[in-house]
């Protein structure tokens, strides 16, 4: 994976190949997929496999013993894998996983059957009783006909735009479990990463993952090469380390990327990835915000430097502070952090601009 990859839809988008097929099934034919491990619960989905408590699960056990219909579930046909990957649904098919496939799930907090089944494990039903849960009908729609990164995740997107809207690291989460979200989640969690944004970026939603998918893919792909489509190009970085990345590649991004917000902190100090504070402001403030955008574009711009290189920078380390200082002074650099920070022209004048210091203190 040495060079820069090429940010471009691998194949476009053609909608009539898009195929979404329903199916009837029964629970139990969904009990020995998920037994059979054919169904992908992710354990790096965007939420905990387990988020819904015991009472939760239990209710929607509740309701399949009553009959009451289910929401549809959602999948999508990984045919690498063989494996159905889970869309739309994923609390529910846990909830059955635990109940009827692991076990572990007594029933608890019902609302209808409480004096019936409360406190009842899966085994303490009679075999009549385990049946009739069994035969119970749910609604599929198995997704298939998608190929490219961009159209996955449009899908993905449209389908979870009801209720609580999945934040895009969340979909990320779901698109591209495998090595890529495990080295961002690694990256994220680091004590490196949380010192150098100085403890400030919130976990809520994975936005801490948010940022550093970000970095990887302006690293990968190079900030030149930018679509102007900020999650397609995530994407592609992302499966792209998927399918190409070796164990070797994979320690040299997260090396150059801990190297990178160590020398921005030596370098900027409490400046580090935020916009310096104006003298106006209150000076009894001991904090100001991070900025995704300033992030991405220093952290980048310094990730691929040699020793030497770093050395120097640091030996000029007062008049690169003045000089990254300065930026905040001309129009158009504090314009593209503020107005339309995905835009290709936003991307391109931060990253050129914080390139064009770096370039002239490395020397």
């Amino acid at each position: 994976m040495s060079g820069l990859i090429p940010v471009t839809i691998d194949k476009p988008f053609d909608p009539a190949s898009l195929k979404v097929e329903v199916k009837n099934f029964t629970v139990d034919q969904l009990r020995l997929m998920l037994k059979n491990n054919l169904i992908d619960l992710q354990p790096d989905f965007q939420r905990s496999p387990n988020l819904w408590t015991p009472q939760k699960k239990s209710r929607l056990i509740e309701s399949i013993i009553l009959g009451i219909p289910l929401p549809s579930f959602y999948f999508y046909i990984d045919l690498d894998k063989e494996k159905w990957v889970v869309i739309d649904g994923l609390q529910r098919l846990c909830s059955i996983q635990d109940f009827m496939v692991a076990k572990t799930l007594r029933l608890r907090g019902l609302e209808f059957l409480k004096d019936k089944c409360e406190g009842k494990s899966y085994d303490d039903f009679s075999y009549f009783d385990q049946l009739n849960m069994s035969m119970r009908s749910v609604t599929l729609n198995i997704i298939s006909g998608v190929s490219s990164v961009e159209a996955q995740y449009i899908i993905f997107e449209r389908i979870n735009s009801t209720g609580t809207k999945l934040s895009p690291a969340e979909i990320r989460n779901a698109l591209f479990h495998g090595r890529a979200m495990e080295m961002v989640k690694e990256m994220a969690t680091s004590c490196q990463f949380k010192d150098a944004t100085h403890h400030q970026v919130d976990e809520k939603r994975l936005l801490h993952q948010d940022y550093v998918s970000r970095f990887v893919a302006f690293y990968v792909c190079g900030y030149k090469n930018y679509t102007g489509k900020m999650e397609s190009f995530i994407g592609h970085a992302l499966d792209s380390i998927n399918k190409k990345a070796t164990e070797a590649d994979i320690r040299q991004i997260q090396s150059d990327f801990y190297e990178s917000l160590s020398l921005s902190t030596a370098l900027l100090g409490d400046d580090s990835f935020r916009s310096p504070k104006s003298p106006k402001a209150n000076k009894t403030a001991t904090e100001y915000k991070v900025s995704i955008s300033l992030f991405e574009a220093t952290a980048c711009g310094l990730a691929r430097l040699s020793d030497a290189e770093r050395s120097r920078l640091l030996s000029h380390r007062v008049a690169f502070h003045q000089a990254y200082r300065q930026l905040f002074e001309d129009k158009n650099f504090g314009d593209e952090l503020s107005n339309g920070t995905n835009q290709k022209k936003s991307v391109i004048t931060r990253f050129s601009m914080l390139e064009s210091i770096i370039n002239k203190y490395k020397q």
